[in-house]
Formats: structure tokens, sequence, C-alpha cells
């Protein structure tokens, strides 16, 4: 039979120089999941200069509602390091995790220099920085979907999937 795609869900802002560019990754992502079949679909919601009039305001309020409320409305949070204080506490520490998935040499890439300074939260990892146009972009999002707050059995069940999937698809190819 045919297989449904997971459906993954990302809210971004953007200032005029890059509203294109998570269109871009983003489409990227859906070739390359379809190309090794990883069988997720990436959608892009985006507040940008464009689109809203005040989207910066606007998309720190959306954000700000659906941590405090926690939301399971989207799957993955792209936001500036500038504000990592302000939505910090809402976010996992996603360390552990990756130890336990044996991807804790994927942090060794961001420990040092600005990389680390805007990748967490006191001591906590609470994203990855995105490398555009690159493999660690890709990667990047299935990590930053991993520090989602939500702990609903259903998402644990889309992250682990999509996290067992993209390790098996990548030793298979």
């Amino acid at each position: 039979g045919l297989i449904k795609s997971i459906e993954v869900l990302l809210i971004a802002n953007s200032a005029y120089v890059y509203n294109g560019m998570f269109n871009v990754l983003v489409d990227e992502f859906n070739k390359y999941s379809i190309e090794k079949e990883l069988n997720i679909h990436l959608n892009l919601v985006l507040f940008s200069s464009d689109t809203t009039a005040f989207y910066s305001d606007e998309y720190g309020n959306t954000v700000d509602s659906l941590l405090l409320r926690k939301s399971e409305k989207y799957d993955i949070y792209c936001f500036d390091s500038v504000y990592n204080n302000r939505y910090g506490q809402y976010l996992e520490d996603i360390e552990n995790l990756l130890k336990q998935y044996h991807m804790d040499d994927h942090l060794n890439l961001y420990n040092k220099g600005n990389a680390l300074k805007t990748s967490k939260f006191g001591e906590k990892w609470i994203g990855l920085v995105i490398f555009p146009f690159s493999f660690y972009f890709l990667f990047s999002f299935f990590i930053i979907l991993l520090s989602r707050i939500t702990q609903n059995s259903n998402f644990f069940f889309k992250k682990n999937y999509i996290l067992n999937n993209f390790l098996i698809k990548k030793k298979l190819h």
C-alpha cells in the first residue's frame, strides 16, 4: 500500500534579506526526504516582512503563547538566538537525548565559539544553529524537533520515528 509521509510543521520568522531562505531550505529538505525515502514532509509557516507588517512582534507573541500553552500545533520552532533567554526555559535539553542515540558527537560541531553561545540556555542545549544549504541544516531540523517541549505520546512516536528512520536510512545510504 501507499505509505503516508509524516507531516512536520515548522514556524519561523524572517527579515527582508532572508525571506526566501526558509522556502529554499524547506524545499531542499523535502527533496532530500524523497531521495532518501524518509517519508517526512516539512511544511513552513513563515512570519515575514512580506506577509505581516509587524512580523517580529507578532511572531514573538505567537511563539510565547504557543510555548506557554504547551501547544502541539508546531513541531519545529526557528528563532534568532537573541531570544534564547525568552524561549529557553520552555525547551528541553537535547544533550542527553543525543547521547542516548549515540549522536553526541554532533554536538561537538557546536561546542566552541559562537555556535556554543547560540545553542545553549545556561547549561541546557536548546537547539542548534542552522547552517544554510548544508547537510547539517537538514540534520539540525531533526535535532531542533527533538527539543520541542511537548510530552505527548503521539509526538514521541513522531520524533522517535523520524530519528530512527533517519538513522536507519543514513546507515543504508
